[in-house]
């Protein structure tokens, strides 16, 4: 399993990929940067039919922890290549680059109670130096995408980098095992997933979806199966995925053994009126017959004044129903990426108004419904232009002491300005 950091995602962060993936031939990157960039205005990139897009997005990260502020800049460039390769064969590839100045020295525990901080240093000792910081790079460049496709008759065949969406859920996508969300911003992009795609589709929008991430060895590999039909005017599917991953140990964070569960997930999204409807249900088999359900409803629906609205609700059949029972397993499961939540149930409400031609603002929260505690975002988006989005997001937490978002010792925010082309 990849670690991602939930709660510095949360309050804003954007972690690059692991070192292991990052690139680090840097003076190559920069001239492949070079030659796609000087290549957009002449001939031969012209006449081989590519395309070149992109964007800049550059972020101003605010902190409030433990009483002080702190401050993180990034700057993010990423360049998107598309072409044609040939009778029914297309290739695309996307690199990105990002750099990061001011609060780049990050200790995941400090957002944390001060009890559960210190319950965690006397159980891992000295290892919380090491095992809790992180540091990011000056420069961390990527490939994010690179894979070929190919369309032959009702197929499409892709191979390589690729985005891998699965399921149907907004705010909590439990049946996409490929991505991992941030709460502050459930929309943004999803990263490339190293894997084989075979899709074959049949009638007006059905279809059979096929993946495999190759591991070491086929045991070690992921393997998912996707069968997807309508039915009036829903979108039905059904999958069965056997999911390789990585069993951490619990004082080092180093992987131990490699496992697969069985995961099977139904999911759907249509029309119900007025309102737009989706939801999942997802059963997990682990090892040693470990079992567990999850479940996700949503609705969403826009009035004749335009304030939208949405709502979604999250199950958890394994998560903590009673206020206070969390212990130290859980919080660093759920900071070191191991979990998405601790609770059982949660509830999602969102509204959002235009209130100018340019001009929309949202109110997000999200309720720990067995705690009572909640995450406040507020979010207003300025649309500079057509290619030029400015938007400035924060993030309240509260609720008692010792639970889900009310232990966390940190507000912030962040302003993005993100510029296509």
């Amino acid at each position: 399993m990849i670690w991602k950091f939930d709660y510095a995602n949360i309050v804003g962060a954007r972690f690059p990929r692991p070192k292991s993936e990052v690139l680090k031939m840097k003076k190559t990157i920069m001239i492949i940067m070079a030659a796609l960039i000087a290549g957009a205005g002449f001939q031969p990139v012209t006449a081989m039919g590519a395309e070149l897009s992109g964007y800049y997005e550059g972020q101003l990260t605010g902190y409030a922890i433990q009483d002080t502020a702190l401050w993180q800049m990034t700057n993010r460039l990423r360049i998107d290549l598309s072409a044609d390769v040939g009778e029914n064969a297309s290739m695309s590839a996307s690199l990105a680059g990002m750099t990061y100045h001011g609060y780049t020295d990050m200790n995941l525990l400090e957002v944390l109670p001060e009890d559960i901080q210190s319950n965690i240093v006397r159980s891992f000792g000295t290892a919380v130096d090491t095992l809790f910081h992180y540091t990011y790079e000056e420069t961390a460049w990527s490939l994010e995408n690179a894979f070929l496709t190919f369309y032959p008759g009702a197929f499409t065949i892709r191979i390589g980098r690729q985005q891998l969406p699965w399921g149907t859920g907004y705010a909590w996508n439990p049946s996409d095992i490929f991505n991992t969300k941030s709460l502050l911003d459930p929309a943004y992009e999803k990263s490339g997933q190293d894997a084989l795609k075979v899709e074959w589709g049949f009638g007006e929008s059905g279809g059979i979806v096929l993946v495999y991430q190759p591991g070491v060895r086929w045991q070690d590999s992921t393997r998912a199966c996707k069968v997807k039909v309508q039915a009036g005017s829903f979108d039905l599917s059904a999958s069965i995925i056997d999911q390789a991953y990585d069993v951490l140990d619990v004082f080092s964070m180093i992987p131990q053994t490699r496992e697969t569960r069985r995961i099977v997930a139904m999911d759907f999204v249509g029309q119900a009126g007025d309102f737009g409807v989706w939801g999942e249900g997802v059963f997990f088999q682990g090892p040693s017959d470990t079992q567990n359900w999850q479940l996700v409803l949503g609705a969403d629906t826009t009035f004749e004044f335009q304030t939208s609205l949405m709502v979604e609700y999250f199950r958890d059949w394994q998560g903590t129903a009673n206020a206070g029972d969390y212990d130290v397993a859980d919080w660093v499961d759920l900071i070191m990426g191991q979990r998405i939540t601790m609770g059982r149930d949660y509830a999602m409400l969102m509204i959002s108004h235009p209130v100018h031609d340019f001009i929309d603002v949202t109110l997000m929260t999200v309720m720990n419904c067995n705690d009572r505690s909640f995450g406040l975002i507020p979010t207003i988006a300025y649309t500079y232009s057509d290619d030029v989005v400015i938007t400035l997001v924060g993030n309240i937490f509260g609720g008692s002491s010792g639970s889900e978002y009310g232990g966390l010792d940190t507000q912030g925010g962040y302003l993005r300005v993100k510029a296509y082309f």
